[in-house]
This record gives C-alpha cells, structure tokens and sequence, in this order.
C-alpha cells in the first residue's frame, strides 16, 4: 500500500461495484461469486494497511490472520543455489486459468481459478473457497521465469524458477 488516499480510492471503487451488482433470489450464489472477485488480494492488502493506521496492534493481527486464511493460497519457499522452488497450496486448482508472472525478479504472483464442484441440492455445509485468486511471494533471490517446470499434483502447484544468475540461455 503506497499511501492512505490510494487506498481509499480503491476501497470506494469496489464500494461502487458492490452496489452495482445485480442480485436476484433466483441466483444468489452468481452475486456472492462476483462479490468474491471483487474482495481480492489488493482489498485485503487495503484492509490490513487501514487496520494498521487505526494504531491497534491486536486489530491490525486479526484482521492480517483473517486475510490470510480467506484469500491466499498458502505457500512454502525453497532454494538452492540455483533455483528457487515454490511450491502453493491449491486445490481444485484450473490448470487452464493460471497466470504466473515475475516483476521486480523478486515479486512471483501466482493468479488463478479454483473450480466449484457441483453437486445441485446436496449442500448440507460448505468450507472452500472457489473462485479467482491471486497470490504474491517475495522470493529471496532475482529469478525468472525463463525456464520454469511446474508441476500440479495433488492439489500442489510447485513452480522451479530459476535465479536470475543460473537461468539458462534457452
């Protein structure tokens, strides 16, 4: 968060989608569905970074706690010396929808969709989150995504990302 009025702007600006989305009883779950893109990783970043100028630290957590568990796929971080390995947590993962980028060489964001299953009427109590995602890691070294292997198994992306000094030349 670059300053308190960037974040204002976008919280309004999400203020004024949620007032315009379109919701019937005939298909309550397409509002909450839109209303899940819209609370995306920047919302939350917002959220935590207002939390912080309130000057209450135990506010500031919780709210960092909640962000955590609701948005973002968790992630572990690996190295060696010539590669980084993340490895994310995503379940139900649509391959076709991924997005894998680098700025900075240090900032990897993983973006996606995460494939509702459907079973009509037999809905007894629902946990998951579906729906788009998008995560950003610090990564501990310059890398590239020049080369990169990743893998999905398990509900596991793990991506191999080369540093930016051992990437290869092909």
């Amino acid at each position: 968060m670059n300053d308190l009025s960037e974040t204002m702007k976008h919280l309004q600006r999400i203020t004024e989608s949620l007032s315009q989305l379109n919701s019937t009883d005939q298909s309550p779950w397409k509002t909450i569905s839109q209303m899940q893109s819209l609370f995306d990783e920047k919302f939350w970043q917002n959220i935590m970074g207002l939390a912080s100028f309130s000057g209450n630290a135990d506010q500031a957590k919780a709210v960092q706690d909640q962000f955590k568990n609701f948005v973002t796929p968790k992630a572990d971080v690996f190295q060696t010396n010539e590669k980084i390995i993340v490895c994310c947590e995503i379940p139900g993962l649509d391959l076709e929808s991924l997005d894998i980028s680098i700025s900075d060489s240090r900032f990897l964001t993983v973006r996606g969709r995460i494939k509702k299953r459907r079973h009509p009427g037999l809905s007894v109590e629902r946990e998951r989150s579906y729906g788009n995602f998008s995560r950003q890691i610090e990564l501990p070294s310059p890398a590239s995504t020049k080369g990169m292997k990743r893998l999905y198994k398990d509900g596991l992306l793990e991506l191999h990302l080369f540093k930016r000094s051992a990437a290869p030349d092909w």
